[in-house]
């Protein structure tokens, strides 16, 4: 966590964000990247409540 809150500090960044992994059915969120079928893309972070039905959805059926 130091090094993160260092390299935001340098970079002047406004928000930051740490992961570590996780395990399937953990009860915690992830960041996730969301790629549209015309080539958008977003980095979000997915609530655990939000990121089984999320990855069902998009043919990760485990």
């Amino acid at each position: 966590i130091p090094a993160s809150l260092g390299v935001s500090a340098i970079r002047q960044y406004h928000v930051n964000s740490l992961a570590v992994p996780r395990k399937a059915k953990e009860a915690i969120g992830g960041i996730a990247k969301l790629t549209h079928a015309d080539g958008r893309t977003m980095v979000i972070n997915v609530e655990y409540n939000q990121l089984d039905p999320l990855l069902r959805a998009t043919g990760y059926p485990d």
